[in-house]
C-alpha cells in the first residue's frame, strides 16, 4: 500500500484515528450480541429511518504535519514515509 492512500490497516488495527478502537468487539456486533456504538443519531436519514452512525474526526495530512500525525502516532515509520511505501 502506498503511504499517500492512507486507507487504514484493518488487519493490523492501526489506530491513528480511532478506527482500531471501533473494531474491538466487532465479532459480537456481527453476531448480533450487541448494538453498535453510535455518536450521531440524527444526521443520516435514508428516507426510511435515521441511521445511527459513529463519526470520527479526521485530519488532513500536509507536509508540515506528517511527523506528528503519521510517524509520532506509530501509523508509519519515518522510512515508510520517506520511501512512499508502507
Amino acid at each position: 500500500m502506498e503511504v499517500d492512500t492512507l486507507g487504514g490497516d484493518v488487519a493490523g488495527h492501526k489506530d491513528a484515528d480511532g478506527r482500531g478502537r471501533l473494531l474491538e468487539g466487532l465479532d459480537d456486533l456481527l453476531l448480533g450480541h450487541e448494538e453498535p456504538e453510535a455518536n450521531d443519531t440524527e444526521t443520516y436519514d435514508n428516507g426510511v429511518k435515521v441511521v445511527p452512525s459513529y463519526l470520527l474526526e479526521s485530519d488532513i495530512v500536509y507536509a508540515d504535519n506528517i511527523q506528528p500525525l503519521l510517524v509520532d502516532s506509530g501509523y508509519y515509520t519515518t522510512e515508510q514515509v520517506e520511501s512512499g511505501q508502507s
